[in-house]
């Protein structure tokens, strides 16, 4: 039954949100594109993966790093000045490595096993990340070395490694089961007591490798001690579309369907609020949302955007290519922020056997390159720190 709801919850995805089922479509998209965006490949795998067989491209480990080249900007015209020519995501092997230095924690070529030993039995200092497996949720160690938990109850998507990789968060369906790596000891959380009525629209994420953020829209949201359980009341992230946290903890926001299109800084008191758009910044709603300190990056549409946190102005966009439909709408989303504002973007590979990429883009210069290969299942998460 979980392989039908997730077919049924991509069926929603073109359909328009007239006012009778405005809210229900808003909340099949919510499911999708809640935190990172991680997971919004594994659903979309589903729809897309019949349609676009054999758009892969051969593999030229010898071609030279991509400047996307010169075509009709499919960006907003306030943003023509800011925008890169349109990349298509199906060239995605004919780009070079990314340079040594780029995302180190992680190897050229992600293959999990069949099996891995248990955590519990064999811990590990970090991971940096996760991926689900036929019966199990595997690890990936910075050296190499996989381990596993299990997985998350079936039908949630909710698991995710602290920013240092040193905690794994993994949805139950009752509550969360909160991971220490270095020690292999497990500690399960129930849901607070003022959460009545969980609904599959809930999220979890790291505020610290303490703290968990728990959020449902519609319902509320609560910081959880990840030892204690204590729980309290927060107004963040209100009712947003896609939201993330920095590395500081705080939480950035963009507004769900059916409020005005906007992102909410939460990094200050009240939190900053911009609209983005027909009357604001004119880049609609974003999705898979990052950011750090200096900068927030986001997708509108099939546009890869990155703002100025300090005024939300945009600063570049990536149009990417997408005929098929493959490749907007947070299915080949954003999942890390580096600290020199590389962006990494995940891609779908569809052929005769799924797999994906992960993708760095230079905003400043405009390159691209491979920094991974994935056979597989995508990653439920990443442990962003590790990443930069």
């Amino acid at each position: 039954m979980n392989e039908l709801h997730d077919l049924l919850d991509r069926a929603t995805d073109r359909v328009g949100s007239p006012d009778l089922a405005g809210r229900a479509l808003a909340g099949a998209r919510r499911r999708r594109f809640v935190r990172s965006g991680v997971t919004v490949a594994a659903v979309a795998v589903v729809m897309v993966v019949v349609a676009v067989v054999g758009l892969n491209r051969p593999h030229r480990d010898s071609a030279p790093p991509v400047t996307p080249s010169p075509t009709t900007p499919t960006a907003p015209t306030r943003l023509g000045a800011l925008t890169r020519p349109p990349w298509d995501p199906r060239d995605v092997d004919q780009l070079a490595e990314a340079p040594q230095g780029v995302a180190p924690g992680l190897p050229d070529v992600v293959a999990p096993p069949a099996t891995a030993p248990p955590l519990a039995d064999r811990p590990v200092d970090a991971a940096v990340l996760s991926l689900r497996g036929n019966d199990a949720l595997l690890l990936l160690t910075p050296e190499g070395a996989w381990r596993s938990v299990p997985p998350p109850s079936r039908g949630t998507y909710g698991a995710v490694l602290s920013p240092d990789g040193t905690r794994l968060a993994v949805d139950t369906g009752t509550g969360v089961t909160a991971w220490a790596l270095p020690t292999g000891v497990r500690t399960d959380i129930p849901f607070p007591a003022g959460y009545a009525s969980p609904s599959d629209a809930h999220s979890w994420a790291w505020i610290d490798d303490s703290t968990l953020l728990l959020d449902d829209p519609g319902t509320g949201s609560w910081t959880v001690n990840a030892r204690s359980g204590q729980a309290t009341r927060v107004p963040y992230p209100g009712d947003a579309l896609s939201w993330t946290v920095d590395s500081a903890g705080a939480v950035v926001e963009s507004a769900d369907v059916g409020a005005p299109a906007q992102i909410i800084d939460w990094a200050s008191r009240p939190p900053r609020r911009v609209e983005t758009g027909a009357s604001g910044l004119r880049i609609g709603r974003l999705t898979s949302l990052q950011a750090d300190a200096d900068t927030i990056v986001g997708v509108s549409g099939s546009d890869v955007v990155v703002l100025d946190r300090g005024d939300l102005e945009p600063r570049h966009v990536l149009p990417l290519r997408d005929p098929e439909d493959s490749f907007g709408d947070g299915k080949a989303p954003v999942v890390a922020l580096l600290a020199d504002e590389t962006v990494l973007v995940q891609v779908p590979v569809f052929g005769n056997q799924f797999s994906w990429r992960l993708v760095a883009w230079d905003p400043s210069s405009g390159r691209l390159t491979r920094v991974a290969r994935g056979v597989g299942p995508v990653p439920a998460s990443y442990a962003s720190g590790l990443l930069r």
